[in-house]
């Protein structure tokens, strides 16, 4: 099923509570700069081994979290990737910050896409609302939702013409969210799936 997870790793990975332990622990005790190549394959599984209960991908401080953003896209799986993703938005406006969100807006996978867009929508990143209107355009319904609440967050005056077009989507999701939104209940939580 799309926007589900193909992995249930707390109930194949036993050993949790020590994986959660010990990246805990070399996050606390180092810096990207020190971290070899073996550190950030290693720090990646544990995020993805992590991906449901996000301990791992919560401890990072902004530096830890760019360190693994950038290496992700070479080393690191989607479930990895998404978490990464959806943390973009505690770090500052810059470039470095823009054009991270870019790749992650234009990932592959579209879990990892949707989790950036909404990051993007977050801290209102100068390029969301373009974003939001390339996902709307998509033939994906959790893109379509998450595009039509990013530009309800927005306030975006593009908002009212994508509501009338969703007003007849083919999901009944889209549908909803549509209703939702009219009826002034924009937040909601299942927007990330």
């Amino acid at each position: 099923m799309e926007g589900s997870h193909p992995h249930d790793w707390p109930d194949e990975y036993p050993q949790l509570e020590e994986l959660h332990g010990a990246a805990a622990e070399v996050l606390r005790l180092t810096l990207p700069t020190v971290w070899d190549s073996r550190t950030v394959e290693e720090l990646l599984e544990s995020l993805s081994i992590d991906n449901e209960a996000e301990f791992i991908a919560d401890q990072l401080s902004q530096e830890q979290l760019v360190a693994l953003a950038k290496a992700s896209f070479d080393l690191g799986n989607d479930e990895a990737r998404w978490q990464l993703a959806s943390r973009l938005s505690q770090l500052p406006e810059t470039e470095e910050r823009e054009s991270l969100l870019t790749r992650f807006l234009n990932d592959e996978d579209e879990y990892v896409r949707r989790r950036a867009l909404l990051a993007a929508g977050e801290c209102r990143s100068p390029q969301v609302e373009r974003a939001a209107l390339k996902a709307w355009r998509s033939d994906e319904e959790y893109q379509r939702l998450v595009a039509l609440h990013v530009l309800w967050q927005l306030k975006s005056p593009r908002l009212e013409h994508h509501l009338e077009i969703a007003e007849t989507d083919s999901s009944e999701f889209v549908r909803k969210r549509v209703r939702e939104i009219r009826l002034g209940q924009g937040e909601y939580e299942s927007v990330d799936g």
